[in-house]
C-alpha cells in the first residue's frame, strides 16, 4: 500500500517543483499563470493519492475529473485574456507593472 502512493507523492512534488520554478524564473504573465496552474495540479494529484488510499478509485477519479475541468476552464480563460490584451497592444511584462523598479 506504501508503493501505491510513491508514485503520486514523486509526480506531485515534481509538478509542484517545476510550477514554482516557473513562478520565480519568468516574467512573463501567462507562464506565471500557468506555472501556478502546473503546481495545483500538483497539489491535486498528491491529495487525490492519498484520497485513493483511503477511499478508493471510483470516488478519486470522479473528483480528478471534475478538478481538471475547472482548471482547463481557467486556462482557457486565461489564453482568451492573453489574446484580447495582445490584439489590444499591450504587453505582458510583470516587471512594467512594478512601482517599485524605478
Amino acid at each position: 500500500m506504501i508503493l501505491g502512493i510513491a508514485y503520486p507523492l514523486m509526480l506531485s512534488f515534481a509538478l509542484l517543483a517545476i510550477g514554482i520554478a516557473g513562478v520565480i524564473a519568468s516574467r512573463h504573465f501567462i507562464i506565471m499563470m500557468l506555472s501556478i496552474e502546473l503546481a495545483f495540479v500538483g497539489s491535486i494529484i498528491l491529495l487525490l493519492g492519498f484520497f485513493d488510499m483511503i477511499q478508493g478509485v471510483s470516488l478519486a477519479m470522479l473528483l480528478l475529473a471534475s478538478i481538471w475541468a475547472v482548471l482547463v476552464a481557467e486556462v482557457s480563460g486565461i489564453v482568451v485574456f492573453y489574446i484580447y490584451i495582445k490584439k489590444r497592444g499591450m504587453g505582458f511584462d510583470v516587471s512594467a507593472f512594478s512601482r517599485l523598479r524605478d
